[in-house]
């Protein structure tokens, strides 16, 4: 009886430990399996503003002898992807009438001869003399890329001018309207 016993107390006891075994296992689970999810969207947003930078090119010509000078340049723009802008060349600081003008630097500077007429075109249009000017462009229209775009520019020296020898210049303001 003895051995009975002893055999149904360690069979009770392995049951015991299985069943302690088994409910150890099953509260680990619920415990890893009682945490929950929670899923949320997070909205992110900003503004793309119209922003455009110009950078024109100035153009240095070596040289007039009285012969018909021709030189390229291009002004750059860079505007955000689908911004309309306009670019838009005054008349310079000499202009007389509708006809932009070199001076003369160096003196005598009070003579007519003292100036270079010049002419501004884009891709073959000539810019008007002014902004409202009937004789060419006053302005040149165009659509932002993203990324640099260059607008042809070419002087014009007409021949035979008579003028004084000397260092001509001229300033022309460039505007990007957007």
């Amino acid at each position: 009886m003895c051995m009975r016993q002893s055999f149904f107390y360690n069979l009770s006891a392995a049951r015991v430990c299985g069943v302690i075994l088994v409910f150890c296992v099953q509260l680990l689970t619920n415990s890893i399996a009682v945490g929950q999810t929670v899923v949320a969207n997070m909205k992110i947003t900003t503004t793309v503003q119209s922003v455009c930078t110009l950078s024109p090119t100035s153009i240095n010509i070596s040289q007039y002898t009285g012969a018909q000078v021709v030189m390229n340049s291009q002004i750059n723009t860079v505007c955000t992807v689908g911004t309309p802008y306009s670019i838009m060349i005054d008349g310079g600081q000499n202009i007389s009438g509708s006809a932009r003008r070199m001076k003369l630097t160096t003196a005598p500077q009070n003579t007519n001869n003292a100036y270079l007429s010049y002419i501004l075109t884009s891709s073959g249009t000539p810019w008007g003399g002014d902004l409202n000017s009937p004789g060419g462009t006053s302005s040149i229209p165009s659509v932002g890329t993203g990324t640099t775009q260059s607008i042809p520019i070419t002087v014009l020296l007409p021949p035979n001018q008579i003028v004084m020898a000397g260092t001509y210049s001229d300033t022309v303001v460039v505007t990007l309207v957007f």
